[in-house]
């Protein structure tokens, strides 16, 4: 038997005696991937029915039910297209724009995204003429500011 208690931004969930408490408002992604896996091995391991194990551990019902049926894989973590550079090759990018930066040649916005646009042209994951989006180049910057 399954009892739900909601109460301000908590949800208590009592399975088989065992108490789950998760908050909404405070699941990080790395906790919501737990969510996830916990939620799919109660579903394959102990039958619970997808709706009540997407209440119970704090997770999107879809999202669980999509990954159950096959239709998501089970390690995707973020929605969306790839990234367009791999981990080596985004930080051989951004190790030449230090290094340029640190011997008193910065790049500008616009140099950053042509170098990078070249930069894809060259390893054939970008049509020439194709140059990234300010939206690259923003999640570049918070990247870099991060390392």
């Amino acid at each position: 038997m399954v009892n739900y208690y909601f109460k301000a931004f908590a949800t208590y969930c009592f399975i088989k005696n065992e108490l789950f408490i998760i908050s909404f408002s405070q699941l990080s992604h790395q906790e919501d991937s737990i969510g996830h896996m916990r939620a799919i091995q109660a579903v394959k391991d102990d039958h619970m029915p997808i709706s009540t194990a997407a209440k119970c551990y704090g997770v999107p019902r879809s999202s669980l039910q999509d990954r159950i049926l096959g239709k998501v894989d089970l390690d995707t973590v973020k929605s969306g297209p790839d990234p367009l550079f791999s981990q080596e090759q985004e930080a051989l990018l951004c190790n030449h724009i230090k290094t340029m930066a640190e011997v008193g040649y910065g790049y500008s916005r616009q140099e950053t995204m042509n170098l990078a646009s070249e930069f894809a042209v060259q390893l054939g994951l970008r049509q020439e003429g194709t140059l990234l989006t300010d939206k690259w180049f923003l999640r570049l910057s918070k990247q870099m500011t991060r390392a």
